[in-house]
């Protein structure tokens, strides 16, 4: 997979017509930070544990092409 930059997600995320679905992949990837490794995002969701008591897991994204983690589960 391949990482991009902040500008290339920014205008990948402006491209995309239908608003609402604009809206949700800016929460899913633009607007959190990214983990280079599997090996950072866990280390992430162990201090998120340790200093919020929150359950956290990671996620691939499609968007970057990091790991990105979230606290909201469906």
């Amino acid at each position: 997979m391949t990482t991009r930059t902040k500008t290339e997600v920014y205008q990948i995320i402006q491209g995309e017509s239908n608003l609402q679905k604009r809206e949700k992949l800016y929460k899913m990837c633009f607007d959190k930070m990214g983990h280079d490794t599997r090996q950072d995002a866990n280390y992430h969701i162990k201090q998120q544990r340790k200093m919020y008591n929150v359950k956290a897991r990671f996620y691939g994204c499609t968007i970057c092409g990091k790991f990105h983690v979230t606290t909201q589960f469906k």
